[in-house]
């Protein structure tokens, strides 16, 4: 699974490529997708799906189920790259993790429409009834936050902690995003041609 930045930076190249589709309503039913972190109620599957295909997001007829859609692409896909070319020098759950968040950092500086889209986002009414509305009120919150700043220990650490990591956990993911960005960098690039190629 991607983490948000990165959801957000493929979403941004897929409607780079197909220009008619609703941009922010895209992205903000892109960044929906995970709202489980903070509400347990919602199981993954409600906006999880398996071997979704591009051909699949754009048989889709409404743009928020695209971006829905889209984020499945890209978790699953995502997923293939790092098991084929990745994981298999990860020595624990927090270096995947940290693998995670370092693409967002990474990512973060190549968009240009943060402001915009976390004023779209703050004002947007999901049309979603069973999902309480607290839960979606937070989860805007905890999202606005984290694109409001270039991803660092501070910002990283309050995500980490509002989607229900402990501080030795966001300590661990911060000391292996450090090491990571050493070594893996590489591979992130990598990452991203794949998932790209698979737009065209």
């Amino acid at each position: 699974m991607a983490a948000p930045i990165t959801h957000l930076f493929f979403a941004d190249k897929f409607c780079d490529k197909y220009h008619e589709i609703d941009r922010f309503q895209f992205f903000v039913w892109n960044c929906l997708s995970d709202i489980r972190y903070i509400d347990q109620t919602v199981e993954r599957a409600m906006f999880h799906v398996k071997n979704m295909t591009i051909h699949e997001v754009l048989e889709e007829k409404l743009d928020f189920r695209k971006g829905v859609k889209f984020h499945s692409f890209v978790d699953e896909n995502r997923g293939i790259f790092c098991r084929r070319y990745v994981y298999d020098q990860m020595f624990d759950e927090n270096m995947v993790r940290s693998l995670k968040f370092l693409e967002d950092d990474v990512l973060y500086w190549r968009l240009f429409f943060w402001h915009d889209f976390i004023s779209f986002l703050s004002e947007y009414d999901f049309p979603v009834y069973d999902i309480e509305w607290k839960s979606l009120k937070k989860w805007k919150n905890v999202l606005s936050d984290y694109f409001s700043v270039q991803p660092c220990n501070d910002s990283r650490g309050e995500f980490l902690k509002w989607i229900g990591f402990t501080e030795d956990i966001c300590i661990k993911i911060e000391g292996g995003i450090e090491e990571l960005r050493w070594k893996s960098l590489h591979k992130i690039n990598d990452m991203i041609v794949f998932l790209e190629s698979l737009i065209e």
